[in-house]
């Protein structure tokens, strides 16, 4: 014995006799169940429930076993499959394995009781569950006669209980409730290839430089736009089953499917299999859904999926093509720098601002350096030529990305070269070699000049100090005029009502007008500015103020204050903001109160609805209908006018949808009155859902949201 090991063979000893202890007991008491186990669960049904030792729960019914297998993942992390390696859903494994865990007897039933009486000759399900060596067996036979819901059960070593309606729920749930709801295998960022064929046209998309992605143009590989991927991944995460199917109704289903999208991804794994998935046409029984079904690997499976994702899946390649100068988004940007010659314009983050490091060192403001920024992000090529590796020359444009963002190249540059005789600059993207089109007037922006930063305020005048204001412009012709009182009227159009809220809205677009950016010093002749295409006019108490609009460019249109020379872009929400009429949006609604009849008219068909009118068969239903309709036009605000004068051809009034006349009967001294409103088609106006609406006697067209007149025309 050597001298250490003579000097403290006790301590040995123990430690040994430990190990060994502690082996003895892992083997022997993970076959039993514990005194302190006994003691926490005396009240549940199962007096041990280990959930990490569980390796196998099974249930059989009907003919059918569900079983259920633990499995270990690469990472380590536990997951379960069901029997023949298909994914279980583990939200509904995990509501499984708690329900039983916290099982309780309803009560005890007496030893020596008739089981085929209740059922457990031939239970209605029996469910194993393999915790270690702790193997339990259950059995759930027939309805006992309380509490409701409730059977019969006999626990294999324990007895005859009564159990609670929602163990036997659980228990009894089919097959399909425990299959994974996902059809899509993978994570997109788990792939190095991913490929869409049917409707769009094939699509075939591979990972980037920088880890970003890239879509094929025969041999080219062109940066994919980072929009149109996006909605599409969304959507194959979407790929989830709402209800399953049959393997033989599903291909069904996508052999007479006039639309539909095979999706095909690669792993980056050389060892993982690809995965193929089939989404389209009708699902079986489902009308809302459509049918997908995953191919590869097996095991296959059938489903029916939300019909809304087929849309994305069905952008055409050319959607896929992405057209901006910089795929970086503001909030990713950490250093922009403009490089011409000798000139150079760089700013950089500094906190939650930006610092001007050429020409000078100095501060940016916020706002400036934010709208910059965005400027920047939302630039577009007019078309994507092609892939080449030579440089365009003249200039530079350098986006360095933030620290934090997706893992792409840590800068974003654009080369351009001269403008040609059509007016256009040809600008290579380095990143991925493509050569682009882009006009002369972005090719400017990217210029470096001080310009760019210059602060955006163009006006910052006080709403109180207008006292009148006209806006003239292909749309719109509105004088309006502020009271004495501080009040606004409209002085043009005479014949309608001015909404307060508008024409608040259209003198504070003007009194505090901030370019989009600045152009130019001067007026060259080039901007549209000879011949105006709209006129604004601020009456101010210390004078007037004009501004006016020339020809369109990337992000709004060019324009100027009238005698001053410097050119800058008034934004598109800008200008949408100051020619928006200030026409009351009221015209459409009624007091519930004052209303006392309704006709309706849908093409040929014609009904009536009358508040005095409540007997008769219908009398209830019609009641109903009847406050519905009246509720609905309590609230029919439209979201403002679209224009003036007679209606068109595209708005649906000549065969309208729906006429309402409304007879009004308001307090007395007033006369009651007919209200007469049609409304036409629908349509995407200022970026809302709306109908086309028109009341008698206003000679206007209004947009007014399609949810606040679909229960009126669900009416029936």
């Amino acid at each position: 014995m050597s001298p250490f090991l003579r000097r403290h063979w006790v301590s040995v000893a123990i430690a040994i006799l430990a190990a060994g202890l502690g082996a003895y007991l892992y083997v022997v008491d993970s076959g039993r169940i514990t005194t302190k186990e006994l003691e926490a669960r005396k009240r549940n049904l199962f007096h041990a429930w280990r959930r990490a030792d569980i390796s196998e729960l099974a249930i059989e019914q009907q003919g059918e076993t569900v079983r259920i297998v633990k499995r270990t993942d690469d990472a380590g992390d536990i997951m379960y499959d069901l029997a023949g390696g298909e994914p279980a859903d583990p939200i509904s494994v995990d509501k499984l394995f708690s329900v039983l865990e916290f099982a309780t007897p309803e009560r005890r039933v007496e030893a020596g009781a008739d089981e085929t009486a209740m059922g457990l000759g031939g239970p209605r399900a029996r469910i194993t569950v393999t915790m270690g060596r702790v193997v339990y067996k259950l059995a759930i036979g027939g309805p006992a006669p309380a509490p409701v819901g409730s059977a019969y059960a006999e626990l294999e070593g324990e007895g005859l209980f009564v159990v609670s309606r929602d163990l036997v729920t659980e228990l009894l749930r089919p097959r399909d409730v425990y299959r994974a709801r996902s059809l899509v295998t993978y994570l997109s960022s788990s792939l190095s290839d991913l490929t869409l064929e049917g409707a769009g046209g094939e699509r075939h998309f591979v990972t980037g430089a920088g880890g970003g992605w890239g879509v094929l143009r025969g041999e080219q590989k062109i940066r994919v736009d980072r929009d149109a991927f996006d909605r599409m991944l969304t959507s194959m995460a979407e790929v989830r089953a709402e209800a399953f199917t049959s393997d033989a109704e599903a291909d069904r289903a996508l052999g007479e499917a006039a639309v539909k999208v095979r999706i095909v991804m690669i792993p980056r794994g050389k060892e993982l299999p690809r995965a193929v998935i089939d989404v389209g046409g009708d699902c079986p029984g489902h009308p809302e859904n459509i049918t997908a079904v995953h191919r590869e690997p097996l095991p296959r499976k059938s489903a029916c999926v939300p019909k809304g994702v087929l849309d994305a899946l069905a952008t055409p390649f050319e959607r896929f093509v992405d057209a901006h100068l910089f795929s970086l988004r503001p909030d990713e940007m950490e250093q922009i720098a403009l490089v011409a010659g000798d000139a150079r314009l760089e700013i950089v983050r500094s906190g939650t601002g930006w610092h001007q490091r050429a020409p000078t060192e100095g501060v940016v403001e916020l706002e400036v350096g934010q709208s910059f920024a965005r400027t920047l992000h939302g630039l577009t090529a007019e078309s994507v030529l092609s892939v080449s590796a030579g440089a365009a020359g003249a200039w530079t444009a350098t986006i360095t990305k933030a620290e934090g963002g997706e893992e792409r190249l840590g800068a974003e540059t654009i080369e351009l070269g001269a403008r040609d005789a059509g007016g256009f600059v040809e600008a290579r993207r380095v990143v991925d070699g493509a050569r682009l089109r882009i006009s002369a007037d972005i090719a400017e922006v990217l210029r470096p000049s001080g310009l760019a930063l210059r602060s955006r305020k163009v006006f910052d005048e006080s709403a109180s100090h207008v006292r009148r204001v006209v806006v003239e412009s292909a749309a719109v012709h509105q004088v309006l005029v502020r009271s004495s009182s501080g009040g606004f009227t409209l002085e043009e159009p005479k014949t309608l009502a001015i909404d307060a809220g508008l024409a608040s809205d259209v003198t504070e677009a003007l009194v505090k007008l901030r370019a989009e950016r600045w152009v130019a010093d001067h007026d060259d002749g080039s901007f549209g500015l000879a011949e105006p295409s709209a006129r604004y006019e601020l009456g101010l108490e210390s004078g007037q103020v004009r501004i006016e609009t020339g020809r369109a460019t990337a992000g709004g249109v060019f324009a100027r204050v009238v005698d001053r020379p410097e050119v800058f872009v008034l934004g598109e929400s800008a200008r949408r903001a100051i020619e928006t009429w200030a026409v009351d949006r009221s015209y459409f609604m009624v007091d519930p109160a004052e209303v006392r009849h309704i006709r309706f008219e849908r093409g040929p068909t014609k009904w009536e609805l009358d508040g005095a009118r409540r007997g008769g068969p219908d009398g209830g239903a019609a009641v109903e209908r009847f406050e519905i309709a009246r509720r609905v036009l309590a609230e029919a605000r439209a979201e403002g006018v679209v224009h003036l004068g007679a209606p068109r051809q595209e708005e649906g009034l000549a065969r309208p949808r729906l006429v309402l006349t409304v007879r009004s009967v308001p307090a007395a001294p007033a006369e009651p009155r007919e209200i007469r409103i049609v409304v036409g088609a629908g349509d995407v106006w200022r970026d809302n859902n709306v109908f086309y609406v028109r009341r008698a006697g206003i000679d206007a067209t209004f947009a007014v949201p399609q949810n606040k007149l679909r229960a009126l025309l669900d009416l029936q």
